[in-house]
């Protein structure tokens, strides 16, 4: 009995295929959380509370971290389509 082992398989790496789009999202996300410190190194020198009151939807005054970025939405795609799709902030 032989057994026959196509190479080929082992050597097309599927993950090889995404490797440009894992590229450009790891610099997304190193862009993204760079403004994420700046925002907090910012408030903290500011000597400024980062979370307000009442953080709830209806809130005008969610805090001062959470209105710097929302600053940034106005200004950076980039950090308006990451909160956008974010599930947690």
């Amino acid at each position: 009995m032989v057994i026959e082992i196509n190479f080929d398989l082992f050597l097309d790496d599927p993950c090889s295929k995404n490797e440009p789009r894992h590229n450009e999202q790891v610099q997304e996300n190193m862009v993204t959380f760079r403004l994420f410190i700046y925002t907090v190194c910012h408030v903290a020198n500011q000597e400024l509370p980062s979370q307000g009151h009442d953080e709830s939807s209806t809130s005008l005054n969610k805090g001062n971290f959470t209105g710097f970025l929302n600053v940034l939405i106005n200004y950076d795609p980039l950090i308006k389509n990451h909160l956008n799709s974010a599930t947690v902030i």
